[in-house]
């Protein structure tokens, strides 16, 4: 169990714990706490900072609190920012586009030239074959080119619970891996997708969403 042991919290969670399995209820087994312990990292994380193009937008400010609450180093850059790109990207470990799909492939081409080899790069956007061709174009293999697509808004208070689906590259390595879990440990709901899947699948939803979109307007004008 992660946390401490004082956390008011987690010792109602450990007395509930032992009280469902104590003799009173019954049971066959029994809960010892042997301790608390300083947690210590099994491995060395390979994202400690990421950036976030558009990071001033509403959903790159959702991004950001997220990866800051899970204890990321995140810097945040848009088209009024006075750092040069150069220096934005030196010290990445991952770098995310929170920007409109109409010029993920612009901006994108502003930034992978600056990127450290191994940089992990994703993009959310709601298209994906030619969008994460383009960006393995211009990563020349050396970069771990992701797409994801979080099916919710930024209104959502957390995560947990939301549903989150990931389409790898053949680019994709330890990095990506590693974001995975994250958002995993977090609480999502991660769901994998090839480009060809994903793009007929969101093709399908939303031709849907228009289609009950237009019935809805045709309705409130006659009435």
């Amino acid at each position: 169990v992660e946390g401490h042991y004082l956390d008011q919290k987690l010792s109602l969670a450990l007395k509930d714990i032992q009280e469902f399995f104590s003799p009173d209820n019954q049971s066959l087994s029994e809960v010892k706490i042997i301790g608390s312990y300083p947690q210590a990292n099994f491995f060395e994380p390979l994202i400690s900072k990421i950036g976030i193009v558009g990071g001033n937008g509403k959903m790159g400010i959702w991004f950001c609190n997220l990866f800051r609450e899970a204890g990321l180093e995140v810097t945040v850059r848009d088209h009024k920012s006075v750092t040069s790109v150069e220096q934005f990207c030196s010290d990445l470990d991952a770098i995310l586009f929170s920007v409109p799909i109409t010029s993920i492939e612009q901006i994108a081409g502003e930034y992978l030239p600056y990127l450290r080899p191994g940089t992990l790069v994703i993009e959310n956007c709601s298209v994906k074959a030619n969008v994460l061709s383009a960006l393995s174009d211009l990563s020349n293999g050396k970069l771990e080119i992701l797409g994801i697509h979080t099916l919710f808004g930024n209104s959502v208070p957390s995560i947990k619970g939301q549903n989150v689906i990931f389409t790898k590259t053949e680019s994709c390595g330890g990095k990506a891996e590693e974001f995975r879990d994250l958002l995993y440990k977090l609480g999502a709901n991660i769901h994998d997708a090839s480009a060809e899947i994903h793009d007929n699948s969101t093709a399908f939803v939303q031709s849907l969403l228009h289609l009950v979109l237009l019935s809805a307007g045709q309705v409130a004008s006659e009435v």
